[in-house]
């Protein structure tokens, strides 16, 4: 009931409510009227209320409405007396007036008194037409020769009377005389003799009176009860006029907020465009709504702010709706909602539009000389394909180009294969018991593949007189002056065709339905090529002193390409049966080594080329780096470390829009290729991952390296987006481009952190076992979560309450003092924890708003039993914050079924991970708590409403808060991979048979836990008592010097009296157990380290 109450009064408020429990109270008044022959009415005060008057009157009004009513309701039951069911009630009952206080100054006889207040009574009665002289006809009636006032003779609270009364009437206790129970059997005794006649008049009738069975009685009561409790209010007339006499706020509110609503539609509809979006739909719809609280008054404001709130969605949906599909990028349409030629089962009513996104960019052709406005692309065959065929045709489409496999139907009947999907993350599962696989899947380390890389591999070939020609001639490399080395020379062996696809092992009834990678299943390919290779001319197209001359929109300084001299060996036959001579050309100083070598360097020209949004090109000099010639037109740079390495696919572009840190996003675009004018072979064989794995490698089809030919300007052009089978790869949002380093560019991939965050996210869901949204982890040790949940729940006066058993619950304290708060302690010595009637009786008696309690408190290895506790704190209304930092992963912990609203932990405990991260989770209750504070958080640092938006969990675009420890961030991934792999049901097993395999050692060494009680002792960290006579630092110094073992002591109050040994991840196993032992045992024993004291 207090739950329907709260959710009633917190959605619909304080008049809404009050309204209806005054109508619903007035119902049930009017039915003891219609089923009692005596009626108390109770003043508070010695003076007669007057509010009566009005009431008595609109319970008459509302019984003549509901006389047909009740006696269809009095039919149904069965042995009804005819008179009951002729007036639809006993009789006309007596109403007797009992005041609760005595007039001051007035003498004990107080007769006087009560008949003077009968006469008054009955004349303001009689004036206002409340009685008559017919009672059949009156609400009810009084008595005219009998008392109907009484005053109470001693001054009693209420409880105190009415259980003196009850004990008198059943003659309890000792016999007293109660002049109101005297006063009020007069009455009963003529009810029970003769009836009530308390008609006056000369010509009036005699009174109806119905003295029915109980069995009758009670039957009609529930019939009449229910029928009173269960009809809505417009479920008849009488209700009605009950609701409008009653509620004359919500009149009130009603007529206000109808003058209000129109206005407020008006203000929706002011200057509104002809189609405007969802955003724009509620930002004006929330306009609207403040216009319509701000002036309506009352209850009725909930119900016309939802009535404004369908009037605005109809009129915005009867054409003024905007399509808003995204694009590829994610940016919506802009026409008035519609369908496409493909939407074949979608509403016909609708035109047939395109989807036209209004962005527009600025891309060059595939052969890069010309440059033409590129829509914003709805769908990867326009953007890899139909745009570059539409700008070709004016551009390069007589060039040579290099035709790339794709589909091609035997017939008019064929359609796209069905495949499997892969997946697209390696996620952590929803699922509890497998939430990943195993670790070995789930590397942390740093990927290669951290920027989407392309593997450009330019692989060289040779070409000889002959493929039988054994003959070597091997020249110095420049001009002579330094020995060549073998890795970077080249053997040229033969000549090569261009590449030749034949179709017979390809299906033609089965097309690919996205771009070809290096998963997709044989046989089967695109209906289009997402590449292009074109061949610009003659290798004399590009002069190295005057750049790219032809090629528009290249930033300054950076339209070269790379020289790259490779040095080559010849190799000759001289027993050539038909004595052909090569003639090979080539650029640079050649010279003649062995007899029958000769070798000599030829020089490639390449560039990697990025393209931006607002066309701005730029090639780089290396991966990550953006080439700028010198002022007089010279590149120092060489193409090597491009050929060796793999570039990322995207870069900030260093044009002049970049400001305030913030740059547009540069695309690989084209890989340019001068070959040189030996016969010397160059091919070419892209590969480009365009997200981590599992995200596969993008290939173009060639079964072998396409193979270029000499002399020749060539430039492959890459796919504008990548699709595999699962989703599209669009290019990250927003990077970075740290000026104040110079030449570093740093990148970052939004989709790669925010997939390792969600990753870490879910792992520690999984953790704590809980499905809570706002689940992250700090950038900080357990402190940092311990102080982040304070500072986020507690405001200034609120009271907290500490449970304090150690260390930690002192620290909590201390943070909670400086927040302000009205902290108070409920506290256990060392090694014992609190029971649940401990909890609750300090919850009772301190009534707090928060309730701390630390589930492991490492510094007295006790264990807090945290189940039951939060159903506790729920019914005293008080929300759980729990320490886990010594115990996740190594006790159980059911966040969501024991009802904790917030818990966090340290990563360098159970899980195993370096310190520098705690994670913290927040219940639904604690979220309210921040949502409704009445001051701002104390911390920026830790603000959960900051934080939360940062590690994605509000489902609003991420923004900038700190720079994470990234390392940490990878490194608490990998512990919960671990974790998850191990269950951790198997993890709470295993280090409880450590922890009892500890204890049965120290009992056979005679050393005996802090913790007495085993239900108190944690599994993760034993407490263990210093014998008598041994001094602790000496044992903890000989096991640390001489064994490599770790002994911790005592903290705060125990220590000097404890040592603390921790089994927890990796540590707690059987062996690392019976090393401790081992180890105590020499220590303790050890004639070094005894200190007698």
């Amino acid at each position: 009931m207090l739950d329907n109450l709260e959710e009633t009064l917190f959605e619909k408020g304080f008049l809404h409510y009050f309204s209806n429990l005054r109508d619903t109270s007035t119902r049930h008044l009017l039915f003891l009227f219609l089923v009692s022959h005596i009626c108390v009415v109770t003043n508070s005060g010695s003076n007669f209320d007057l509010n009566y008057i009005q009431l008595f009157k609109t319970l008459d009004s509302v019984r003549s409405k509901l006389q047909g009513s009740i006696a269809e309701v009095l039919k149904t039951v069965p042995g009804l007396p005819k008179d009951w069911l002729t007036l639809g009630r006993l009789c006309s009952p007596r109403v007797l007036f009992y005041f609760e206080q005595r007039p001051p100054f007035v003498e004990e006889n107080l007769k006087p008194l009560q008949h003077l207040m009968e006469d008054q009574i009955y004349r303001l009665l009689r004036k206002c037409r409340v009685i008559t002289n017919v009672c059949t006809n009156s609400l009810f009636a009084i008595p005219g020769n009998q008392e109907f006032v009484f005053f109470k003779p001693k001054q009693q609270d209420r409880l105190t009377f009415l259980l003196e009364l009850l004990n008198d009437t059943f003659d309890i206790g000792a016999e007293n005389s109660n002049d109101f129970r005297e006063f009020l059997n007069q009455h009963i005794q003529l009810a029970q003799t003769e009836g009530f006649s308390d008609n006056v008049g000369r010509h009036v009738g005699p009174s109806i009176f119905v003295l029915p069975p109980a069995r009758v009685w009670f039957d009609a009561a529930f019939k009449l009860y229910d029928f009173f409790s269960n009809t809505p209010a417009d479920g008849s007339k009488g209700f009605q006029l009950l609701r409008s006499i009653l509620d004359v706020e919500g009149q009130f509110s009603e007529a206000r907020c109808l003058k209000v609503l129109p206005l407020a539609l008006a203000a929706y509809q002011e200057n509104l465009p002809s189609h405007y979006s969802s955003q724009y739909h509620e930002s004006k719809k929330a306009q609207a709504k403040a216009l319509l609280s701000s002036h309506g008054r009352g209850p009725a404001v909930q119900k016309f702010l939802t009535r404004l709130d369908v009037d605005c969605d109809r009129f915005w949906l009867h054409g003024r709706r905007m399509c808003e599909a995204p694009s590829i990028s994610g940016n919506p349409c802009i026409q008035p909602v519609h369908r496409v030629l493909s939407d074949e089962n979608n509403d016909n009513k609708l035109s047939v539009l395109p989807h036209v996104s209004g962005v527009r960019y600025v891309s060059a052709c595939s052969c890069g000389r010309r440059q033409a406005n590129r829509e914003d692309p709805y769908d990867v065959k326009y953007a890899n394909y139909d745009f570059y065929r539409l700008i070709e045709e004016d551009c390069c489409g007589r060039l040579r180009h290099i035709a790339f496999p794709i589909f091609k139907p035997s017939g008019d009947h064929f359609e796209a294969a069905q495949l499997k999907g892969v997946s697209k993350s390696l996620n952590f599962a929803k699922d509890v018991e497998k939430l990943i696989t195993g670790t070995e899947d789930l590397s942390l380390g740093p990927d290669e593949n951290e920027f989407p890389a392309l593997s450009d591999h330019l692989s060289q070939a040779a070409a000889g007189a002959d493929d039988h020609d054994e003959s070597q001639t091997s020249l110095g490399k420049g001009d002579g002056a330094e020995p060549v080395e073998e890795e970077n020379l080249m053997e040229m062996t033969g000549t090569h065709d261009m590449p030749t696809i034949s179709t017979r092992d390809f299906s033609t009834t089965e097309y690919l339905p996205c771009m070809l990678h290096v998963h997709s299943p044989p046989g089967i390919l695109p209906r289009y090529s997402s590449w292009s290779l074109v061949c610009l001319g003659s290798s004399s197209l590009y002069s190295h002193n005057a750049g790219l001359s032809d090629q528009p929109g290249f930033l300054t300084g950076s339209g070269f390409l790379l020289p790259w001299d490779i040095p080559v060996r010849l190799q000759h036959n001289e027993s050539l049966q038909e004595g052909r001579r090569m003639n090979i050309g080539y650029s640079g100083k050649g010279k003649r080594g062995k007899q029958g070598q000769h070798e000599f360097t030829v020089k490639i020209f390449i560039g990697v080329e990025y393209e931006c949004p607002r066309g701005h090109r730029f090639m780089s000099s290396s991966p990550g780096r953006v080439l700028k010639a010198t002022g007089a037109g010279l590149v120092k740079d060489s193409a090597q470390l491009i050929t060796q390495s793999d570039v990322p696919l995207y870069l900030p572009c260093p044009c002049p829009y970049s400001r305030g840190g913030k740059a547009l996003i540069a695309q690989l675009m084209r890989l340019h290729i001068v070959t040189p004018k030996a016969a010397v072979h160059v091919t070419v064989d892209p590969k480009v991952r365009p997200a981590p794995p599992p995200c596969p490698e993008f290939i173009t089809g060639f079964p072998e390296p396409v193979q270029l030919s000499p002399s020749s300007y060539w430039i492959l052009r890459f796919p504008y987006v990548y699709e595999d089978e699962n989703q599209i790869y669009t290019p990250p949002k927003e990077v970075t481009w740290n000026r104040a380093h110079g030449n570093q560019i740093h990148l970052q991939d939004c989709r790669i952190s925010e997939k390792i965050m969600d990753d870490v996210k879910q792992g520690i869901q999984y953790a704590f076992q809980t499905q809570n949204t706002l689940t992250l982890a700090i950038s900080g040790t357990g402190h940092a979560g311990m102080e982040a949940a304070i500072c986020n729940l507690v405001e200034r006066n609120d009271v907290v309450l500490i449970g304090i058993n150690g260390i930690w619950g002192e620290r909590a304290a201390d943070m909670a003092t400086r927040q302000g708060a009205d902290v108070r302690t409920i506290s256990k010595p060392a090694g014992e924890n609190f029971s649940l009637d401990d909890i609750e009786a300090a919850l009772a008696q301190h009534k707090p708003a928060l309730l701390f309690l630390a589930q492991g408190e490492s510094s007295t290895g006790v264990v807090q039993h945290i189940e039951g506790v939060g159903a506790l704190c729920k019914t005293h209304g008080c929300l759980l914050l729990v320490d886990t930092v010594a115990s996740l992963g190594g006790e159980p912990f059911y966040m969501d079924r024991w009802q904790v609203d917030v818990a966090y932990t340290g990563s360098q405990k159970v899980l195993g991970a370096p310190p520098g991260t705690a994670p913290i989770s927040f219940g639904p209750r604690a979220v309210a708590k921040i949502a409704g504070r009445k001051t701002p958080i104390s911390s920026f640092y830790f603000d959960m409403n900051w934080l939360g938006n940062y590690w994605g969990c509000d489902n609003q675009p991420r923004k900038y808060h700190h720079t994470a420890p990234i390392s940490s961030i990878y490194a608490l991934r990998e512990a919960l991979a671990l974790l998850a792999s191990e269950g951790l049901e198997n993890s709470w097993k295993r280090h409880r048979q450590c922890r009892d395999r500890l204890i049965s050692g120290l009992a056979k060494l005679n050393l005996e836990p802090l913790a007495s009680n085993p239900a108190a002792r944690l599994t993760c960290i034993t407490a263990v008592q210093v014998p008598d006579g041994v001094d602790w630092k000496s044992v903890t110094s000989h096991a640390m010097s001489m064994q490599r073992v770790e002994i911790a002591g005592g903290l705060g109050p125990t220590a000097g009296r404890i040592w603390r040994i921790g089994l927890m991840g990796q540590n707690a196993t059987e062996e690392r157990v019976d090393r401790v032992l081992d180890v105590l045992a020499e220590s303790i024993k050890g004639p070094t380290v005894m200190g007698r004291l």
